[in-house]
């Protein structure tokens, strides 16, 4: 998936959002994954795309600050 640096930036925020609150053991209230990618107003073909790719990297447990390597950001 291409990505543009401005969508980079905010899928990595995201991870880190998603971590997070998938970290998190009692009531989350920070900015959640979704509320942070809806800042790019993206198409729904386009959000779903972005939001597989936060899961995936958290799912596969990649750590988010490791994310910034990821050749799927590149």
């Amino acid at each position: 998936m291409d990505l543009t640096l401005r969508e980079k930036r905010v899928v990595r925020r995201a991870v880190q959002a998603y971590h997070e609150k998938k970290e998190c053991k009692g009531r989350y209230t920070g900015a959640t994954a979704d509320q942070i990618l809806e800042e790019l107003k993206p198409s729904p073909d386009r959000w779903t795309h972005l939001a597989a790719l936060v899961i995936a990297t958290v799912e596969e447990g990649k750590d988010a600050e490791v994310l910034a390597t990821d050749p799927r950001l590149k």
